[in-house]
């Protein structure tokens, strides 16, 4: 469950690195809006806090609108996760 008290919007700061080096490292923000889909803010939220998206690839980046990601790095989160409703 989310709980948003007087927030409209959750932000989740994300560090990005190229090639695995942290030294090259940028943040990305990720704006959370959970009465635009409860239930996937919920979900997105609960990956987040396992730590599911460490080490990630960004697939593809649209600069001020969009990157898209998802696929954990760990096998073992991958399928952790997988049969989860």
């Amino acid at each position: 469950e989310v709980l948003l008290a007087h927030e409209t919007e959750i932000v989740v700061r994300c560090t990005t690195t190229a090639s695995g080096f942290r030294e090259n490292g940028q943040s990305l923000d990720i704006r959370v809006i959970p009465w635009w889909s409860p239930k996937g803010a919920c979900r997105f939220l609960e990956l987040v806090r396992d730590h599911y998206y460490d080490g990630c690839a960004l697939n593809r980046v649209v600069p001020a609108f969009l990157t898209q990601f998802g696929i954990a790095a760990d096998t073992e989160k991958r399928r952790h996760w997988r049969d989860r409703s």
